[in-house]
């Protein structure tokens, strides 16, 4: 009988549910003696309580997943083939003063894919520039 006090809360709940029965009778034995609520009690409002606060929980554990799933599908490896626009991000741009500038310089065209993820890429006069892959979007 160590969780007989899991099994009066449960009781209390399934008797208390707000569904027009106000006045319930319920008849709860516990250690050796009866006991008699009419109506709500506090441990019925608190099994109430406990059962919002545990669906509040599971929404915010459903946002959570949501959140967690779309940002890893966003942050995938993006592959690039030759021939193809991107922009490029320009780190050192932060030092420059006006912070309403843009950090994404472009576009530029993918001329070449080198191995261990270097990528060539050519702007509109003609300049070639060696950058990282992680660089681009």
């Amino acid at each position: 009988m160590l969780f007989g006090h899991i099994e009066l809360h449960t009781k209390i709940h399934w008797g208390c549910l707000p569904t027009g029965l106000s006045s319930v009778k319920l008849t709860i034995s516990q250690w050796g003696f009866n006991t008699e609520l009419t109506g709500l009690s506090n441990s019925a409002t608190w099994s109430m309580t406990m059962l919002d606060s545990r669906g509040k929980l599971d929404e915010l554990r459903l946002e959570a997943y949501e959140n967690s799933r779309i940002y890893k599908q966003k942050i995938l490896r993006k592959e690039f083939q030759v021939g193809q626009k991107v922009l490029l991000f320009n780190s050192p741009l932060k030092l420059i003063v006006g912070k309403l500038r843009s950090r994404w310089d472009g576009p530029f065209v993918i001329t070449n894919i080198l191995p261990y993820g270097a990528v060539e890429l050519k702007d509109e006069y003609t300049r070639i520039y060696l950058v990282s892959h992680a660089r681009m979007t």
